[in-house]
């Protein structure tokens, strides 16, 4: 599965991190529409060295509001980029695209 966002593809969006890796990349923390609704809806994004292990780090500095943002069931979608410049270029064009709940802005 696939989702585009802000023109890039990533995988997912996933429920809860079992097929996230411990690579390099941009994150997206999303909460699904209703049952019958096909939507996703952005709550946070970032970036990581190891997205997997960042995303289980139940001391993010943002866990808390994407937890809460997304009646803890959150889903994720990932795009891995082995180049730590493009993945923060990609994490700040996405972040830019549209204003999330738990980003600072």
């Amino acid at each position: 599965m696939t989702i585009t966002i802000a023109g890039f593809d990533f995988q997912g969006p996933y429920r809860g991190t079992g097929n996230l890796t411990r690579r390099m990349g941009v994150y997206v923390v999303y909460k699904k529409g209703p049952e019958e609704d096909i939507r996703y809806f952005r709550k946070y994004i970032g970036y990581s060295e190891s997205i997997r292990e960042r995303v289980d780090d139940l001391s993010h500095h943002k866990r808390d509001c994407w937890m809460r943002e997304t009646n803890n069931d959150p889903y994720f979608a990932v795009r891995y980029i082995s180049n730590q410049q493009q993945a923060r270029d990609v994490e700040t064009r996405i972040i830019n695209d549209k204003a999330t709940p738990c980003n600072d802005t």
